[in-house]
């Protein structure tokens, strides 16, 4: 069931709602297409799990999101399928005014933003966020796998030196 994830948030009762949606691959995927060197690839449609609270002047987004993807491993190159389950805990805002092209930025707008996101009107698109949250969680150079060939570097003087062509036959480039 897609297409679920925009909210008008003077909408939500007082219990919450629960969301059980999937974020469209190709968007996601498209996305993380836009930054140069990307070598990770979504391979699953990201389920989302999420419950929307109203509070005084704003909403509490929280649940999971999960799905896997595919990265090359730091050590050896090769690409590894890896599984991500994500947290997700942002308070909602509208925003009344906007801060700093409609009037000056308080000292205290500065601090605490951590986890607050604001947005305009009444609906707020949740896919955005949500990837963003999902992409941000990614170790941009990867994470090591088990039975990874590590690289071992010789630091004695007295042992053979370490060349480039010799690191690349370790790692399996000749």
């Amino acid at each position: 069931m897609q297409g679920n994830l925009q909210v008008r948030l003077s909408d939500i009762p007082q219990e919450g709602i629960k969301i059980n949606d999937t974020i469209p691959l190709e968007t996601l995927n498209a996305r993380m297409n836009e930054g140069p060197g990307n070598d990770v690839t979504f391979l699953a449609p990201p389920s989302v799990s999420l419950t929307i609270s109203p509070q005084k002047g704003s909403a509490e987004l929280t649940g999971t999101i999960t799905t896997t993807y595919r990265q090359s491993c730091p050590r050896c190159l090769e690409m590894i399928e890896h599984s991500i389950s994500q947290e997700v805990n942002i308070l909602l805002k509208a925003k009344e005014s906007h801060p700093g092209r409609d009037r000056k930025l308080s000292a205290e707008e500065w601090d605490d933003d951590i986890g607050i996101i604001y947005f305009d009107g009444e609906h707020i698109d949740l896919e955005d966020i949500l990837q963003e949250t999902l992409i941000l969680a990614i170790d941009p150079l990867g994470a090591p796998h088990d039975g990874c060939a590590t690289m071992e570097w010789k630091d004695d003087a007295d042992d053979e030196k370490n060349t480039l062509g010799k690191l690349f036959q370790k790692v399996g480039l000749n």
